[in-house]
Formats: C-alpha cells, sequence, structure tokens
C-alpha cells in the first residue's frame, strides 16, 4: 500500500509535465518525453531502482504504472484520432502496447545504461514512434511523409 501510494504520488508530481506535453507536443516527442521522464526518474533514484529491480517489487512497479499511465495514453491516442491518424486498432489496446513499450524499454536501459546511453536509446524510441505514426497515415496524406504532415 505504501509502495503504490508513493509512486501514484510521484506520478501525479509529473503529471503536469504530461498534461503540457499532451498539449504542446507531436505524438514522437510525446511518447519520447514520457519514457525520458521515466529514465530521468531512474537516473535520480539507482538506488532504489536497484532495489525495487532485483526484488519481486517491479511487478507491482510496474502494474501500478500502468494503471496510472494508461488513461493519459488512451486519451492521447483519441486526440490524435481526432486529428486525422487512422490507427487499425482500438485505442485501449494500443495504449497498453504504448504503456508495455514504455515500461519495458525504460527497465531495459536501466539494466543497460552502462552500456547503452540515454540519448541513444530516446533517439531509437522516437524512431518506433515515428514507424508507429508513419503506419497510422493521416486520412488523405501522402504515405511516404514523415508523420504524414
Amino acid at each position: 500500500e505504501f509502495l503504490s501510494f508513493m509512486i501514484k504520488d510521484l506520478y501525479r508530481t509529473h503529471i503536469r509535465q504530461v498534461d503540457n506535453m499532451d498539449k504542446h507536443y507531436d505524438p514522437i516527442s510525446y511518447y519520447t518525453c514520457l519514457i525520458r521522464i521515466g529514465i530521468d526518474f531512474m537516473e535520480a533514484n539507482t538506488a532504489l531502482m536497484s532495489c525495487v529491480e532485483s526484488s519481486s517489487i517491479f511487478n507491482l512497479l510496474q502494474e501500478i504504472i500502468a494503471q496510472e499511465v494508461t488513461p493519459d495514453i488512451v486519451r492521447r491516442l483519441e486526440k490524435d484520432q481526432q486529428a486525422g491518424y487512422v490507427f487499425k486498432v482500438d485505442s485501449e489496446l494500443m495504449a497498453q502496447l504504448m504503456v508495455g513499450a514504455l515500461i519495458q524499454c525504460g527497465r531495459w536501459w536501466f539494466l543497460q545504461r552502462r552500456r547503452i546511453s540515454k540519448e541513444h536509446l530516446l533517439e531509437q524510441f522516437s524512431y518506433l514512434i515515428d514507424m508507429l505514426y508513419t503506419s497510422a497515415r493521416r486520412e488523405g496524406a501522402d504515405a511516404g511523409s514523415p508523420l504524414n504532415k
């Protein structure tokens, strides 16, 4: 219970950043910034994350993060659909994919952080999001253009 409260409180502290991002950022920047927030947190709390990673608490942490982040991502996906992006899957399923990718990529980076730079991970992650959104072309847009602007 205490861990759940602590994680939710930390998320709510950072939610202002997410709310601001949602209003001003394109999809690639939005998701890249989400993972950056997580990585920055892990960097600032390395000892805590090492303890969490080496225990069974990580599964609980993952579940709590997913519960907190998923509604924000669903809202973002629905906003992107209103802007003309056409996803062939429901926003709830797409949100689960995105949350899973955010959590797993962050966890992977934390374990590989001595070998893989944060900047490299963020660059690679933004390429993945770009590919996803390029495949969800905007209606009537040229399929070959980045983000189909």
